[in-house]
């Protein structure tokens, strides 16, 4: 029913998945444009990810 507690706690957990998933998303924006080769960032994270 809505407004019940247990309503309101599946609203909650459901900000904080969406807090999570925009967290993640934030930081895979920080490694994109090290994906495209033009930094020189790009070859030791290429090398980090395939030798992990």
């Amino acid at each position: 029913m809505e407004g019940s507690t247990t309503w309101f706690a599946n609203i909650q957990g459901l900000r904080n998945l969406m807090g999570v998933l925009s967290d993640a998303h934030n930081a895979g924006m920080l490694i994109v444009p090290h994906l495209t080769w033009q930094t020189r960032a790009s070859t030791p994270i290429f090398l980090l990810l395939l030798f992990s």
